[in-house]
């Protein structure tokens, strides 16, 4: 009972953390930027103007051509993308063609979920990975959100050329709410006995 409730107060302040952080906080970091109102009509009328599918793009593309090109094209092909590469713009774009609601409820009741598996894999770690106190447990917690911020953030960051204020950004919120809901986490779960080798 007790990790179950440990579960649920951890996701319920991770949950927290992520409204403070992106609404209050997130700003110190500069990691997210806004286009100018003419900007964003122009960028979006060029995206419309193509009409593709919801999806996630990026762009230079790659080339895809096939075998049954001769070698000599194939080469004039990714030289000429390896150029438009080095040139730049580089981007990726989250495209959704439909639109949704703001802040429709199903984002925070599908959030709130996402957050609860989360705090439920965090406490099965931290019962089979900790004998010992509090603060073991609680380090157990905290070093899962500095995982998640190398796993994801920094490996974005490096393959898919994140800005670093946006990636620094992430990690922060990432590995501070891990430490902040591993409080609670800590605190509930039942002290594991020392096993014995």
């Amino acid at each position: 009972m007790r990790a179950i409730l440990a579960a649920v107060v951890g996701a319920a302040v991770l949950f927290l953390w992520g409204a403070i952080f992106w609404i209050g906080l997130s700003n110190v970091f500069g990691g997210l930027r806004q286009l100018e109102p003419a900007q964003e009509a122009a960028i979006v009328g060029a995206i419309k103007t193509q009409n593709p599918p919801t999806g996630v793009y990026y762009f230079p593309a790659m080339p895809t051509h096939g075998k049954e090109l001769p070698p000599d094209e194939v080469k004039r092909l990714n030289d000429a993308w390896e150029a438009r590469h080095r040139a730049g713009p580089l981007g990726t774009i989250t495209y959704v063609a439909e639109g949704k609601a703001v802040m429709e409820p199903v984002l925070f009741a599908r959030g709130f979920v996402i957050d609860l598996i989360a705090s439920i894999l965090v406490c099965i770690l931290v019962i089979a990975a900790t004998p010992g106190g509090f603060l073991k447990r609680w380090g157990v917690a905290a070093l899962f959100g500095v995982a998640a911020s190398v796993s994801v953030h920094l490996i974005e960051w490096n393959w898919m050329f994140t800005p670093t204020a946006y990636t620094m950004m992430a990690c922060a919120d990432t590995t501070l709410g891990w430490v902040l809901a591993g409080l609670p986490i800590a605190a509930l779960l039942p002290a594991s006995k020392s096993r014995k080798t």
